[in-house]
């Protein structure tokens, strides 16, 4: 198992909760736990993503949502994990996104 970080995109749930929040055109890889991770309870848009070897724990998911609603929409690319979704339950890449 090669993974770099704990986690790849993830919201700061302690400073509140990100509603509108969109995520698109990225690349994640060789992550621990998270691969992109809604956390803070908002409404979220994701789409158009690579999310590629989320391994480590049978926890480790590719994308997720805890407590929030919104799309995961067709073309988020390829999807490597042993969860590859979940929700509601459920680095630095360089990528647009909008808080």
């Amino acid at each position: 198992m090669d993974v770099d970080a704990r986690n790849g995109i993830i919201t700061n749930h302690a400073v509140g909760v990100y509603n509108d929040l969109q995520i698109y055109n990225c690349t994640v890889k060789n992550i621990y736990l998270r691969g992109i991770y809604a956390s803070s309870g908002g409404t979220f848009t994701i789409h158009d993503n690579t999310v590629d070897n989320v391994a480590g724990d049978v926890q480790s998911i590719a994308i997720m949502n805890f407590g929030g609603g919104g799309l995961r929409t067709d073309g988020s690319g390829l999807l490597s994990s042993s969860n590859p979704i979940r929700s509601p339950m459920p680095t630095t890449p360089s990528c647009p996104s909008t808080p």
